[in-house]
């Protein structure tokens, strides 16, 4: 499964994940999101429930499955998970949710701007 743009697709379709999941044109996990309607919000179950197993394949999304269990089988998840109703997520079979972090550039030239303007700041006036 393939996604190069943004696309709202029926929740029912994705109950059972068996293969890859790629990203096009710039997309991040962060922006495809598999979020599973359904069941009670109030107590948390009754939901679909999302099945994952693709072999070792990497499935870049985030999930969102909050009244549902979740079953995660041989998967390497790229994103983000949520969910598995009150009781039930599973993570088997050398699954793994990898959470994308900041790019380490990003921060580099953050912490640089800060020590410059603290430095700035802290300097004795002569």
């Amino acid at each position: 499964m393939r996604f190069c743009s943004r696309e709202r697709i029926s929740p029912d379709a994705f109950a059972q994940l068996p293969g890859a999941i790629s990203l096009l044109g710039g997309l991040t996990p962060g922006e495809v999101i598999i979020n599973l309607l359904g069941g009670n919000d109030t107590t948390l179950s009754g939901g679909n429930t999302l099945q994952t197993s693709a072999n070792n394949a990497y499935q870049y999304a985030t999930y969102l499955d909050t009244t549902g269990t979740i079953t995660v089988n041989s998967v390497n998840i790229v994103g983000h998970l949520f969910g598995g109703d009150t009781a039930d997520m599973q993570t088997v079979s050398g699954a793994t949710v990898t959470v994308p972090e900041p790019g380490s550039l990003v921060l580099a030239a953050l912490g640089g701007i800060l020590c410059l303007l603290v430095c700035r700041r802290t300097a004795p006036i002569e």
